[in-house]
């Protein structure tokens, strides 16, 4: 029953938005992104805001539904941030994700009012790495590429990792490295990763 709800909601909210859809995007369409018995949808992106709908089951506090405009808060390389405190949307490339406060990012997929359509082929993504070995200094593995991001989990100095891609976003002059570690993937700072073998560029020189 809550799964057929979350379902009618989900549809109901992509009927909702077909009209508000922008030029940038096929018509008819929205991004929705499922998060247990809360949807988030919104259409693309437009004039740097982002209108967010939220909808429940029918077993959520109904004070938790609402929409919510989400100005753009910051733009570095391929990531575009969109927030109004609360709520976040984070674009990297043609791929975005919903997060609330501190809690971890849910993925959402672009979707057509008769929900025949999957996400939008990924656009070319130049800081893409060639899953790179590297080790870490040590310190912390966050959801997002930033210090405001929640902890997943903290590396110990000299734990193997690959790196997946620069995100292009820089804190205090090293950027920020989506990675994979033995226990997952997130995200970790340029300046705790050390390049085994070679220097890589963004990183704290190489490994001892």
């Amino acid at each position: 029953m809550r799964r057929s709800a979350r379902q009618l909601l989900a549809v109901s909210i992509v009927l909702v938005h077909m009209q508000a859809s922008q030029a940038q995007e096929p018509a008819e369409s929205a991004y929705v992104c499922p998060a247990g018995d809360i949807t988030y949808a919104f259409p693309a992106p437009s004039d740097g805001t982002v209108e967010l709908e939220i909808a429940i089951a029918e077993t959520v506090d109904p004070a938790l539904a609402g929409r919510f405009s989400l100005e753009q808060a910051e733009r570095r390389g391929i990531l575009t941030l969109y927030t109004n405190g609360d709520y976040s949307v984070i674009a990297r490339g043609s791929s975005y994700s919903v997060q609330e406060g501190d809690y971890d990012p849910f993925p959402c997929q672009l979707q057509l009012a008769q929900s025949v359509a999957g996400p939008l082929p990924s656009e070319p993504d130049t800081n893409a790495l060639a899953a790179l070995p590297a080790q870490s200094w040590g310190g912390n593995v966050r959801s997002g590429p930033g210090t405001n991001f929640s902890i997943l989990t903290s590396l110990a100095q000299g734990t193997p990792i690959t790196l997946i891609e620069n995100t292009g976003i820089d804190y205090n002059g090293y950027p920020w490295f989506e990675i994979a570690h033995p226990n997952g993937t997130g995200f970790h700072w340029g300046g705790i990763i050390c390049g085994t073998g070679e220097s890589i560029p963004g990183t704290f020189e190489t490994c001892n």
